[in-house]
């Protein structure tokens, strides 16, 4: 997906200032070596001080040889890391000036505070950026010990599998932490250097006794930072037979890849996806899909581009080619942004998510899952097709009703003409954001419920309806507008009411209680319940929570019948598809 996520999550880092205390936090033992970080002790919510240890490698850095290569055990170090500082933000393009203009401008706020805002974002410095990037965060009670552990949260950033960081300030755990988890927040491969597929490489990993794979670094890397909490989180009283994977956008996507992945498969016990779930991802390793090329052509594209297409070994090649030199490439190609994806190869992905959760092989966990009201509104500036499988960008009525027609029939043409308001030309542009939207989130939020009763276990549906509160904003609740409700981080300068206050208290609440126990409860608070497909029902959050019908499922049916219609289309022309490899550990 485009990368406007990550200009919502950037704003509040280029602003928040956390304040601590100078105090050093317990030293504690993990996989490489011994780690201090520090004691948080004054913030805006009350609760117990917090010890909080940002930067921990968790895998050995991908380069060199090891770029584009699975990730590889952590390089141990003498004495005590100092982990009071981020690691270093994996290297991906910074043109997103235009997407926080969106962002702060639909905000309604008056002229001088929205100029301020933005004169501030300009001063604020970049982030460094390396590859040597693969390091976790963690929040615990200060004295947290292994007597009493805890349930962990392992947050996966947004930014369309391309941008984004665990560093970014909307993710400070603060929060979370003092309602009683353990709080992880991680970084993984992004873009070319995360999700590049190439047929060098696939052949080099069949060649070196791998599965014949490429392009998935960046999911293996999420699985390599599972396992590493498995292995060390109960040193911060974390406790590793309760964990939680939540992410929104990309990673939600990132949550129903996990679930999928056979690799994953033990790693964790509940999952939480906010505005994703990657079921409308078909990308495959070799084989084409609508819209799409295989997965293994951005590889040869990228390497045409930074002219070593005609290298005796190309793959060897391009890991000489800088960093810098790549993301040159990624800028300039951005015809191929949409392949830098998690890909169908066999392994990491035996079918595509859509497959495996349609056949009840997803990982048997509770699963929260939902969607905002208005997701596309933030993606303006972008020149997108409604649809993922179609190329056309419709201008006018005329041509917007002739596609939806091609697509859904005239019937169901002129119902989602009307529901979405298209009258006249200048309602075209509006509609189909909120078209995409709606195929890309809300949909899919759907389809992820029902086919969760494939399993034993329950999903739980909400929708996010909280708007900022300005009367002249223009966002709505927007793509990655709920994740401040949840972690607590409201963005400096942002306006805010009492009714942002108590949605975050509830909110918060719901999701802690979720990790702790399966079920998605808040002190007097509506009960939510158990997603039933013949009685469908989510948990609205708008100045409060409430239950109530699905208002969009006719919308979401007709959308999703034509997703199944291209998935059985796909399977066709494939024949038997990809065949599952072995499910062998994810670092080798």
């Amino acid at each position: 997906m485009p990368r406007a996520i990550v200009a919502f999550l950037l704003l509040h880092s280029l602003l928040f200032v956390g304040i601590v205390h100078a105090e050093q936090a317990t030293v504690r033992s993990v996989t490489g070596g011994q780690v201090q970080g520090i004691v948080v002790s004054d913030s805006d919510y009350a609760g117990p001080d917090l010890e909080v240890y940002k930067g921990i490698p968790y895998a050995a850095p991908p380069v060199g040889d090891l770029r584009w290569r699975p990730p590889q055990a952590v390089t141990p170090w003498n004495g005590v890391l100092k982990t009071d500082n981020y690691g270093a933000t994996c290297p991906q393009t910074r043109d997103l000036r235009k997407i926080l203009d969106t962002m702060v401008e639909g905000q309604g706020m008056s002229w001088l505070r929205t100029k301020l805002t933005l004169w501030l974002i300009g001063l604020a410095p970049e982030r460094p950026m390396s590859e040597d990037c693969l390091t976790i965060n963690v929040w615990t009670q200060k004295g947290a010990s292994e007597q009493e552990l805890k349930p962990v949260m392992v947050w996966l950033h947004g930014g369309g599998h391309i941008a984004g960081s665990a560093s970014d300030g909307l993710y400070e755990g603060d929060l979370l932490a003092r309602k009683g988890v353990v709080l992880v927040t991680m970084n993984y491969r992004l873009g070319i250097l995360g999700y590049m597929a190439h047929e060098g490489l696939s052949d080099e990993a069949e060649a070196e006794q791998r599965p014949r794979s490429s392009g998935n670094y960046g999911t293996l890397d999420q699985i390599a930072a599972l396992q590493w909490v498995q292995d060390n989180i109960t040193a911060f009283g974390g406790n590793p037979d309760k964990v939680t994977i939540f992410g929104e956008s990309a990673g939600g996507h990132s949550v129903g890849q996990l679930m999928a992945s056979p690799l994953a498969r033990g790693l964790f016990h509940r999952a939480i996806a906010q505005s994703g779930l990657g079921s409308h991802n078909l990308l495959r390793l070799s084989d084409p899909v609508p819209a799409r090329n295989p997965a293994e052509y951005s590889g040869q594209e990228i390497a045409k581009a930074a002219g070593v297409a005609a290298a005796e070994d190309p793959v060897q090649a391009l890991r000489s080619v800088t960093v810098e030199q790549l993301l040159e490439i990624s800028s300039q190609r951005q015809d191929l942004m949409d392949y830098l994806h998690p890909n169908v190869d066999g392994w990491v992905l035996p079918k595509s998510v859509a497959e495996i959760f349609a056949a009840g092989e997803q990982a048997d966990v509770p699963l929260l899952i939902g969607s905002n009201a208005d997701e596309g509104t933030l993606f303006s500036i972008f020149d997108m097709p409604p649809f993922h499988w179609r190329t056309e960008v419709p201008r006018t009525v005329a041509e917007l009703d002739a596609l939806l027609s091609e697509e859904f029939g005239a019937n169901d043409a002129r119902l989602l003409m009307a529901h979405y308001g298209v009258k006249q030309d200048e309602n075209v542009a509006s509609a189909v954001l909120n078209i995409w939207g709606d195929v890309y989130f809300g949909a899919q939020a759907l389809f992820a419920a029902r086919q969760m009763e494939n399993v034993e276990s329950p999903a739980y549906l909400y929708f996010f309806k909280q708007t900022p509160p300005s009367d002249k904003q223009i966002l709505g609740a927007t793509h990655s507008a709920e994740i401040p409700f949840v972690f607590g981080s409201g963005i400096p300068l942002f306006p805010a009411n009492d009714s942002d206050e108590m949605l975050t208290d509830i909110m918060s609440t719901y999701w802690v209680n979720f990790a702790k126990a399966g079920l998605p409860i808040a002190k007097g608070q509506p009960a939510w319940p158990q997603f039933v497909a013949d009685q469908p029902r989510w948990m609205e959050f708008k100045h409060g929570a409430r239950v109530t019908p699905i208002e969009r499922s006719m919308l979401y049916d007709i959308y999703l019948r034509r997703q199944q219609a291209l998935l059985t289309d796909v399977k066709k022309s494939l024949g038997h598809g990809v065949q599952t490899a072995s499910s062998e550990s994810a670092t080798q």
